[in-house]
């Protein structure tokens, strides 16, 4: 059974990202922030979607674009640690990863589907996982880490920037 991870489960950055998910059931807000992004995505213009608040932010693309990469190395630590991974698993610089994506050369719509296609296989992964694969603890770039944190980290790093989104930038 999937439970509310402890401080203790993730590095001490990572715990605003968790404080915004206060709910028990993780996969529900992951299954209903499909809804709640489409329903973002779906009001906003190319023009717009090009929009930064100012000359060194990302752009509305990029942010979703970050978000569906991150999604991926956080799926990818969750699977590894799951599995029960020793090895330390290592991190990424979310800042090069931008400028080498090209998120601005795509369509909005593009980067929509990607992002839901990548979050089905993510909800499709966790469902797969017993209580022994949740209690699992590895390494995540030098940094102890259980696999029950990882779903939380997801689902807050998203209210993070959709916050953002909503805050800046509309």
């Amino acid at each position: 059974m999937l439970t509310r991870p402890a401080p203790t489960d993730h590095a001490e950055y990572f715990q605003p990202y968790v404080d915004l998910v206060p709910e028990d059931d993780v996969l529900r807000v992951l299954e209903a922030q499909l809804d709640e992004r489409r329903e973002l995505i779906g009001g906003l213009s190319e023009t717009r979607a090009g929009f930064r608040y100012a000359p060194d932010k990302w752009s509305i693309r990029e942010v979703l674009g970050h978000l569906s990469d991150c999604e991926r190395v956080f799926a990818y630590r969750v699977l590894s640690i799951g599995r029960g991974e020793t090895g330390s698993l290592p991190g990424f610089d979310h800042d090069a990863w931008i400028s080498s994506a090209r998120h601005d050369e795509r369509t909005l719509a593009s980067i929509e589907t990607e992002w839901a296609m990548v979050r089905h296989a993510t909800l499709t992964l966790l469902r797969s996982f017993d209580d022994t694969a949740w209690k699992q603890r590895g390494t995540c770039n030098g940094l102890a880490t259980s696999a029950r944190s990882i779903p939380y980290l997801i689902a807050g790093h998203e209210r993070h920037h959709i916050n953002v989104i909503n805050s800046r930038y509309l």
